[in-house]
Protein backbone atom coordinates (compact mmCIF):
# COMPACT_ATOMS: atom_id res chain seq x y z
CA UNK A 1 0.00 0.00 0.00
CA UNK A 2 1.20 3.32 -0.83
CA UNK A 3 1.52 5.94 1.85
CA UNK A 4 -0.32 9.22 0.86
CA UNK A 5 0.74 12.29 -0.95
CA UNK A 6 -0.43 15.94 -0.21
CA UNK A 7 -1.66 15.79 -3.85
CA UNK A 8 -4.21 12.66 -3.19
CA UNK A 9 -4.96 14.29 0.10
CA UNK A 10 -6.14 17.13 -2.09
CA UNK A 11 -7.71 15.76 -4.40
CA UNK A 12 -9.40 12.94 -2.27
CA UNK A 13 -13.11 13.63 -3.32
CA UNK A 14 -16.70 12.83 -1.18
CA UNK A 15 -18.70 9.92 -1.96
CA UNK A 16 -22.25 9.14 -1.22
CA UNK A 17 -20.84 6.99 2.51
CA UNK A 18 -17.68 8.85 4.35
CA UNK A 19 -14.68 6.49 3.76
CA UNK A 20 -10.68 6.60 4.54
CA UNK A 21 -7.27 6.38 2.74
CA UNK A 22 -4.67 4.70 4.59
CA UNK A 23 -1.10 6.36 4.93
CA UNK A 24 0.77 4.51 7.71
CA UNK A 25 1.12 3.77 11.21
CA UNK A 26 -2.08 3.99 11.89
CA UNK A 27 -2.65 7.39 10.04
CA UNK A 28 -5.69 7.80 7.89
CA UNK A 29 -8.09 10.39 6.03
CA UNK A 30 -11.24 10.07 6.60
CA UNK A 31 -13.28 11.67 4.14
CA UNK A 32 -16.84 12.25 4.87
CA UNK A 33 -19.54 12.49 2.28
CA UNK A 34 -20.15 16.68 2.93
CA UNK A 35 -17.03 16.73 1.85
CA UNK A 36 -14.87 17.65 5.51
CA UNK A 37 -11.56 15.97 5.21
CA UNK A 38 -10.13 14.88 8.94
CA UNK A 39 -6.92 12.97 10.45
CA UNK A 40 -7.66 9.89 12.55
CA UNK A 41 -5.27 7.82 14.21
CA UNK A 42 -5.82 4.36 14.80
CA UNK A 43 -4.23 2.27 17.80
CA UNK A 44 -5.06 -0.42 19.88
CA UNK A 45 -3.61 -0.22 23.73
CA UNK A 46 -1.97 -3.30 25.07
CA UNK A 47 -3.50 -6.16 26.04
CA UNK A 48 -6.41 -4.46 24.20
CA UNK A 49 -7.67 -5.92 21.16
CA UNK A 50 -10.42 -3.71 20.47
CA UNK A 51 -9.25 -0.90 17.60
CA UNK A 52 -10.09 2.93 18.51
CA UNK A 53 -9.90 5.65 17.09
CA UNK A 54 -8.27 9.21 18.01
CA UNK A 55 -9.47 12.77 15.55
CA UNK A 56 -5.80 14.65 15.11
CA UNK A 57 -7.76 17.11 13.39
CA UNK A 58 -9.14 18.79 9.92
CA UNK A 59 -7.13 18.65 6.83
CA UNK A 60 -7.19 21.78 6.31
CA UNK A 61 -5.61 23.02 9.57
CA UNK A 62 -3.59 19.96 10.11
CA UNK A 63 -1.14 18.82 6.83
CA UNK A 64 -0.26 15.72 5.57
CA UNK A 65 3.35 16.38 7.01
CA UNK A 66 1.93 17.67 10.51
CA UNK A 67 -0.44 14.63 11.15
CA UNK A 68 2.64 12.15 10.39
CA UNK A 69 4.62 14.59 13.17
CA UNK A 70 2.57 13.22 15.76
CA UNK A 71 2.54 9.94 15.18
CA UNK A 72 5.70 9.22 17.01
CA UNK A 73 4.35 10.54 20.74
CA UNK A 74 1.13 8.99 19.86
CA UNK A 75 2.82 5.81 19.28
CA UNK A 76 5.18 6.11 22.62
CA UNK A 77 2.08 6.87 24.71
CA UNK A 78 -0.02 3.76 23.39
CA UNK A 79 3.58 1.58 24.12
CA UNK A 80 3.11 2.93 27.59
CA UNK A 81 -0.61 1.82 27.98
CA UNK A 82 -1.92 5.40 27.65
CA UNK A 83 -4.54 6.47 25.83
CA UNK A 84 -3.80 9.64 23.88
CA UNK A 85 -7.21 10.59 24.14
CA UNK A 86 -6.72 10.81 27.98
CA UNK A 87 -3.68 12.73 28.03
CA UNK A 88 -5.33 15.19 25.63
CA UNK A 89 -8.03 15.99 27.87
CA UNK A 90 -5.70 15.92 30.17
CA UNK A 91 -3.32 18.20 29.00
CA UNK A 92 -6.19 20.55 27.57
CA UNK A 93 -7.64 20.34 31.03
CA UNK A 94 -4.55 21.80 32.52
CA UNK A 95 -4.46 24.57 29.99
CA UNK A 96 -7.94 25.82 30.49
CA UNK A 97 -6.79 25.71 34.68
CA UNK A 98 -3.47 27.39 33.61
CA UNK A 99 -3.42 31.54 34.65
CA UNK A 100 -1.53 33.79 32.05
CA UNK A 101 0.51 36.56 33.32
CA UNK A 102 -1.84 39.00 31.92
CA UNK A 103 -4.51 37.16 34.46
CA UNK A 104 -1.94 37.10 37.13
CA UNK A 105 -1.59 41.08 36.43
CA UNK A 106 -5.01 41.70 36.97
CA UNK A 107 -5.88 39.76 39.92
CA UNK A 108 -2.79 41.37 41.95
CA UNK A 109 -4.11 45.42 40.54
CA UNK A 110 -7.48 44.43 41.73
CA UNK A 111 -6.48 43.17 45.29
CA UNK A 112 -4.35 46.04 45.73
CA UNK A 113 -7.39 48.06 44.99
CA UNK A 114 -9.68 46.13 47.55
CA UNK A 115 -6.97 46.30 50.20
CA UNK A 116 -6.79 50.16 49.72
CA UNK A 117 -2.79 49.95 51.52
CA UNK A 118 -1.47 51.32 48.07
CA UNK A 119 -2.56 54.88 46.78
CA UNK A 120 -4.43 55.10 43.40
CA UNK A 121 -1.65 56.82 41.62
CA UNK A 122 0.66 53.92 42.54
CA UNK A 123 -1.58 52.06 41.28
CA UNK A 124 -1.76 53.57 37.92
CA UNK A 125 2.00 53.45 37.58
CA UNK A 126 1.97 49.82 37.84
CA UNK A 127 -0.76 49.60 35.39
CA UNK A 128 1.40 51.97 33.30
CA UNK A 129 4.68 50.38 33.50
CA UNK A 130 2.84 46.61 32.88
CA UNK A 131 1.18 48.01 29.51
CA UNK A 132 3.84 49.61 28.12
CA UNK A 133 6.93 47.70 29.06
CA UNK A 134 6.43 44.07 30.62
CA UNK A 135 2.69 42.98 29.03
CA UNK A 136 4.27 42.01 25.89
CA UNK A 137 7.04 39.56 26.49
CA UNK A 138 5.10 38.15 29.62
CA UNK A 139 1.41 38.86 28.91
CA UNK A 140 0.45 35.74 27.29
CA UNK A 141 2.81 33.59 29.44
CA UNK A 142 1.66 30.68 31.35
CA UNK A 143 2.58 31.93 35.14
CA UNK A 144 3.84 28.55 35.26
CA UNK A 145 5.84 28.68 32.81
CA UNK A 146 7.51 31.63 33.34
CA UNK A 147 11.47 31.21 34.31
CA UNK A 148 13.78 33.55 35.88
CA UNK A 149 15.48 34.22 32.49
CA UNK A 150 11.59 35.60 31.04
CA UNK A 151 11.85 37.80 34.20
CA UNK A 152 15.32 39.01 33.51
CA UNK A 153 15.19 39.60 29.71
CA UNK A 154 11.96 41.83 30.46
CA UNK A 155 13.68 43.60 33.32
CA UNK A 156 17.01 44.21 31.71
CA UNK A 157 14.51 46.04 28.48
CA UNK A 158 13.49 48.22 31.19
CA UNK A 159 16.55 49.17 32.72
CA UNK A 160 18.14 49.85 29.66
CA UNK A 161 15.55 52.35 28.83
CA UNK A 162 16.26 53.97 32.04
CA UNK A 163 13.57 53.32 33.86
CA UNK A 164 13.83 52.69 37.81
CA UNK A 165 11.99 50.42 39.98
CA UNK A 166 10.25 51.44 42.82
CA UNK A 167 8.81 50.29 46.33
CA UNK A 168 5.45 48.87 46.48
CA UNK A 169 4.15 51.99 48.43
Amino acid sequence: MTKLTAKKVENATPRSKEYKLHDSEGLFLRIRSSGAKSWLFSFSLPGDRRLIRMTLGSADRVSLKEARSMLPSLHKLVANGIDPRKARAATQAENTQAVTMQILFDAWIEFLKLTGDVTPTCIKRHEDRWRLHLKKNLGNLFAKDVTRAHLAAALDGMTRKGIKEEGVR
